[in-house]
């Protein structure tokens, strides 16, 4: 249903925290993205492959608009959430969003 964009830069412990709360309290099967700036070691990039997560990788930190622009090229659904690699997501955080989406339409 939604694909969650996460810029991250050298932050893997706060971004586990995050990608767990996604998967713990998501009901819909989103989406996660994260772009990984200045991963020298490889750490987070291991981290997210060995989650069959999705990212995109640059080596040095090229700002949060352009990590935003590049992972949002990947995203494969409708609609789009962008998290900060430090935000937990909530039981129940879809809800609001999909009521929103059913006024609009």
């Amino acid at each position: 249903m939604f694909s969650i964009i996460i810029p991250t830069l050298n932050n893997l412990k706060y971004l586990k925290f995050c990608i767990n709360s996604i998967k713990k309290n998501s009901n819909l099967d989103n989406e996660i993205l994260v772009h990984v700036s200045d991963d020298v070691e490889g750490q987070t990039r291991n981290y997210l492959k060995s989650q069959n997560i999705g990212f995109t990788f640059t080596s040095k930190n090229v700002g949060l608009c352009s990590a935003i622009n590049i992972v949002a090229e990947k995203v494969s659904n409708d609609y789009l959430i962008y998290a900060h690699d430090d935000m937990y997501f909530c039981p129940g955080w879809e809800q609001p969003l999909l009521n929103e989406i059913r006024n609009i339409r």
